[in-house]
């Protein structure tokens, strides 16, 4: 039950759009397999950061140290506002010739999903009632089970959006879905300062 539990609360998470889903699905439609790659790996590889650190007791670090917390929120809603000016600036430009955006897909990737606001509190809040057990097979259980549902979902957003028929509707709507997507990063960044300080 216990598993099955936290399979449906990550996935959950992970269906609803974020930072990390809008950088995967837009990578995809401007970059090229590779860029794709990179960010899936990355992002990935945040979840789990983030999931392990969950694992050993994040939660109880926050308890006894709450400015990490807010430090760690504080910057990811600056990435998230650095990441949507970004993106608004770029939408009145052409796509690249050989779709790349001159910047490191890798590090993008990975800094998204570790400062993302939504990845801090879930992690710090859902795993922290969660109880695991004594045994250790559980959270190594739990943490592969993380990983490859992160890893999948990622993949599968990636998929999507490789279609020729999406990309065609992108380079149509470039202007509009860039601009749509800097405000939806912005609003979500505005959500979480709604959160905190609206109690």
């Amino acid at each position: 039950m216990l598993f099955i539990s936290i399979f449906f609360i990550h996935l959950c998470v992970l269906v609803v759009p974020g930072p990390d889903f809008l950088l995967n699905s837009r990578t995809r439609l401007i970059g090229n397999k590779k860029a794709v790659i990179q960010v899936v790996t990355c992002t990935t590889l945040g979840a789990i950061i983030w999931a392990l650190f969950s694992l050993l007791g994040l939660h109880l670090i926050f308890q006894y140290y709450p400015f990490l917390r807010e430090l760690v929120l504080f910057g990811g809603l600056v990435y998230l506002f650095y990441l949507a000016f970004q993106i608004y600036r770029s939408a009145d430009l052409p796509l690249p010739a050989e779709h790349g955006i001159g910047h490191s897909y890798f590090f993008t990737g990975l800094l998204t999903n570790l400062t993302n606001p939504k990845a801090l509190l879930y992690f710090s809040s859902i795993f922290s009632i969660i109880h695991f057990g004594s045994n250790p097979s559980n959270v190594f259980f739990i943490f592969i089970m993380i990983t490859l549902e992160s890893l999948i979902w990622f993949l599968f957003v990636g998929l999507v959006f490789s279609h020729s028929g999406i990309q065609a509707f992108y380079q149509i709507y470039k202007f509009r879905i860039d601009r749509l997507s800097a405000c939806v990063f912005i609003m979500f960044a505005c959500s979480i300062i709604f959160k905190l300080f609206v109690k």
